[in-house]
């Protein structure tokens, strides 16, 4: 792999100028991606969090590299929580480092309409791809060396702020609470996916390495079933197929440290599509918990038809009872419904897993992702020759 290139001195100074003027930068937002982690970039950046008085958030890839910070915001986008999204809408600067500023980072440009974006990156066509970067603020070179110079050079100049960091926020990050920005949508016999989520992040072990299987119920697993760090956290949407996740959260079980849980979310069409790798993992023994969100239905197929008014039952399908199969295949398994299961459940994990464990979950499959729309928007928005053709006010734009 090249070696990144050489920071330019200049332009390094010209954003550090930036950073002190106070009546500029008065609200700034530190956002780490995976290049950020890739190149260890974490303790410069809470250094320069603490120099501005920044907050700190990260692209759903980075999650966790600020873990335990009392300024962390977690993911910005798709993912973020209300609170976060509410502070990272009020930033005048942000910080983007390693981050492309995808459309699911910034909500499709959305998030940071008021803001001024500095970028750091070592590829040079990343500058502006998705959002405007003035050609002053765009900074090339390794993210971590980058940091490093910000900070060295702000600490030479004596420059400290306090920022967004107030007794306030910092209180009312303290105190949040996932449930509390939620109207709970269960139903008799199906248990609210969000609700489902922050639940087991609560009750599942602490010592964790969490793969989200692609499908509609990762808006909710990604959003609130947290890992401890970036290094415990695999995505494997590469290959865009449903199912992947279960042989690949055995593989990240196996590869992690001694006494790592593994927490793979899948939905159900996906684990029937992999059910033979769950006696893999009965006949290896892997510690691994199976959440598998059971809506009955393909879910990202079902709301993306129903959101183009189309009939949604192709996409509708029998699931049997899976935690029996589970049992029959070896592993444990467990039928939650309510809140109440969930509760059952607490005792069980205060204890060792000896093998897999499966949840069957059944979700109100009422309950829509809030990243559909970013995910179809292109399938949703009609060209600009369609709505000329239909006239005005006949197509939503």
């Amino acid at each position: 792999m090249a070696a990144p290139p050489a920071v330019d001195p200049a332009r390094l100074e010209a954003v550090t100028d930036l950073l002190q003027e106070s009546w500029a930068v008065s609200r700034p937002v530190i956002l780490a991606g995976s290049g950020a982690v890739h190149a260890g970039a974490g303790p410069a950046l809470r250094r320069l969090g603490e120099l501005t008085g920044a907050l700190l958030a990260t692209t759903l890839l980075a999650r966790g590299l600020f873990e335990g910070d009392a300024f962390e915001l977690d993911v910005a986008g798709t993912f973020s929580t209300s609170l976060g999204a509410e502070l990272l809408g009020h930033a005048d600067t942000v910080i983007a480092v390693g981050a492309s500023l995808n459309p699911f980072t910034t909500l499709s440009g959305t998030l940071f309409r008021e803001a001024r974006v500095i970028q750091i990156d070592t590829d040079e066509t990343a500058f502006g791809r998705h959002v405007q970067v003035e050609a002053e603020l765009a900074l090339v070179g390794d993210a971590r060396e980058v940091a490093e110079g910000l900070v060295a050079e702000l600490e030479r100049r004596g420059h400290s702020s306090d920022g967004l960091r107030t007794p306030e926020i910092a209180q009312r990050l303290a105190e949040f609470d996932p449930l509390s920005e939620l109207s709970d949508q269960s139903v008799p016999g199906a248990i609210d996916p969000r609700t489902l989520m922050v639940e087991l992040h609560r009750i599942l072990p602490r010592n964790r390495v969490v793969v989200v299987d692609p499908g509609h119920h990762c808006s909710f697993a990604a959003r609130y079933l947290r890992a401890p760090g970036p290094e415990s956290f695999v995505w494997p949407f590469d290959a865009g197929s449903i199912g992947v996740g279960v042989g690949e959260g055995i593989g990240a079980t196996l590869g992690s440290p001694e006494g790592t849980v593994g927490v793979v979310a899948v939905g159900d069409g996906a684990l029937m599509m992999a059910l033979a790798d769950i006696e893999t993992a009965v006949r290896y023994r892997v510690p691994v918990v199976f959440v598998c969100s059971n809506d009955s239905a393909l879910g990202a197929e079902v709301h993306f038809l129903d959101m183009i008014g189309q009939p949604t039952e192709l996409a509708t399908h029998t699931t049997p009872d899976l935690a029996r199969v589970a049992e029959a295949l070896g592993a444990e398994g467990f039928t939650v419904r309510t809140a109440g299961d969930l509760a059952a459940l607490r005792e069980r994990f205060r204890h060792p897993l000896e093998g897999p464990v499966l949840l069957d979950c059944y979700v109100n499959p009422q309950v829509r992702g809030e990243g559909l729309e970013i995910v179809y928007e292109s399938y949703l928005r009609p060209s600009d020759a369609e709505v000329a053709a239909a006239g005005p006010g006949s197509i939503r734009p």
